[in-house]
């Protein structure tokens, strides 16, 4: 299955994603928090927004645990979380809004690595637990398996941790990255197996995206899921509730559905 990607350039006179330390110099976005959910639809959906409403999006990726203080301190308006905010995150100020913008598959991703029927659950469990340690187990050329996982400070570990491991105890053999978004670049050695937000892989021929029971993420069957938040201030400016507006039912929205984002069940009255 083919993804389309709406690419923004690296050199733009128009988008510019910088340190967020000139927060709020001009009536823009300013995002921070979840990786994951930066580079799957915040980067790639800037340029849109700004064509449609004049108002720029600035972004920097970190972690979802960062995006609520973030907010409260003033570095952003507008914070990511891959998941629901936890009841330390509400006590931080009662005037805070989140908006489930859409359900997200997690892409298991193997580097340099085809395997043609993918992985069993089990099997994908064995491999981060490390009870499977070479690919000729499960199907593939013989060689070690480079097992990378993000930080558990990261909603991207909690969720597969959750929706994957249960009981079962990652591997203390792996590659450990702080933010989500960096087992991109931690995976780029051949053997090695990640798993990230669906539409932050890359479409390049290294990163193969394994089946897991027979599922590709994208469709309605696939399993491992997490749910994607916009959090704002309840008396946020117009131009930040639109950027929320513009994901829930503007051309954001048609961004997310090419993408095969699935819809969310909307908790905003917004």
């Amino acid at each position: 299955m083919k993804r389309t990607c709406v690419m923004v350039g690296i050199v733009s006179l128009l988008i510019v994603f910088h340190s967020l330390s000139s927060a709020f110099a001009e009536d823009a976005v300013y995002y921070d928090g979840s990786s994951q959910m930066y580079r799957a639809f915040v980067l790639n959906t800037a340029e849109l927004f700004l064509k449609e409403t004049g108002i720029r999006v600035y972004g920097e990726e970190h972690t979802s645990g960062e995006a609520v203080p973030a907010l409260i301190s003033g570095k952003c308006n507008v914070g990511g979380v891959a998941r629901k905010m936890n009841d330390q995150e509400r006590a931080m100020g009662k005037d805070l809004e989140e908006v489930l913008i859409c359900k997200d598959h997690m892409a298991v991703v193997a580097y340099g690595m085809e395997l043609d029927n993918g992985l069993t659950m089990g099997q994908l469990q064995n491999i981060f637990s490390g009870v499977i340690t070479d690919w000729k187990e499960v199907g593939g050329k013989p060689g070690p398996i480079r097992v990378v996982i993000p930080s558990s400070a990261t909603a991207c570990h909690k969720n597969f941790k959750k929706n994957v491991m249960g009981q079962l105890e990652f591997t203390p053999a792996t590659v450990a990255v702080e933010k989500a978004g960096d087992v991109l670049s931690a995976v780029q050695t051949p053997g090695s197996i990640t798993f990230i937000s669906y539409m932050a892989v890359p479409e390049k021929p290294q990163y193969h995206i394994l089946k897991i029971d027979g599922i590709l993420p994208g469709f309605l069957d696939y399993t491992i899921a997490q749910d994607m938040y916009l959090v704002i201030r309840k008396d946020a400016p117009d131009f930040v509730k639109n950027y929320v507006i513009f994901f829930i039912k503007g051309k954001g929205r048609a961004y997310l559905n090419e993408m095969r984002l699935i819809s969310p069940y909307l908790n905003s009255s917004m």
